[in-house]
């Protein structure tokens, strides 16, 4: 099983390319294509990505949970 993972961001421009830029953090990311227009809806766009997640950060790199 391959551990590549594929995205399609439809929206509107900037919180497509938000959502993109958000999901770059996650991904080690191989390919990254777009914006393109949506074939469906006017006004919208697409993005492609391809990548594989990041590793979670070790507890010692987490920030602490504060007590209530």
């Amino acid at each position: 099983m391959s551990e590549l993972l594929d995205v399609r961001v439809i929206g509107a421009p900037e919180v497509a390319e938000q959502a993109v830029t958000c999901l770059a953090e996650l991904l080690d990311v191989d390919r990254c294509s777009g914006p393109y227009p949506s074939r469906k809806a006017p006004g919208l766009v697409r993005f492609y990505l391809s990548g594989r997640l990041r590793p979670a950060p070790a507890a010692a790199d987490a920030p602490a949970d504060s007590e209530v």
